[in-house]
């Protein structure tokens, strides 16, 4: 096991912003089954010019955005092996199909195991009027590293 200084707990990220488009949420929809079994049941998840169904966002469409995020280096070795562990969405706010969000992001927890550490970030998501989206909890294992 290796063993590092843990990241500080509370330190903020620098701000980040987010774009998706109608594409993308489509795509994201498609990409877990919508649509799959009963497609007249999904369009507002599915398409963007259906009559009568407005095009809706799937609250696990965060988890895709989060995903390009730029993640602080936390100070685990250079090809350290990092799986996704968890991550628990909580809405604020509707979603729009096509938008931007400020995105704050700080260090929540760090805990080592058995298997290795876990690192727990939390992300605010926010319109760019300030008012809140989103908050995302994620955490990631780092395999074989040990934070003291």
């Amino acid at each position: 096991m290796i063993i590092f200084s843990s990241p500080e707990i509370g330190k903020e990220l620098p701000e980040q912003i987010l774009s998706w488009e109608e594409r993308d949420v489509m795509l994201y929809a498609l990409a877990i089954g919508s649509g799959m079994h009963y497609p007249h049941d999904d369009l507002q998840f599915t398409t963007e010019n259906s009559r009568g169904h407005e095009l809706q966002v799937l609250p696990g469409f965060l988890s895709s955005l989060t995903s390009r995020l730029r993640f602080p280096d936390i100070g685990a070795p250079k090809g350290t092996r990092i799986l996704h562990a968890a991550q628990h969405v909580k809405l604020h706010a509707r979603l729009p199909a096509k938008g931007t969000a400020r995105v704050r992001c700080a260090i929540h927890s760090v805990t080592s195991g058995k298997s290795g550490a876990k690192v727990t970030l939390c992300a605010a998501f926010l319109e760019s009027d300030g008012g809140a989206l989103a908050d995302v909890e994620m955490t990631l294992s780092l395999l074989g590293v040990t934070f003291e």
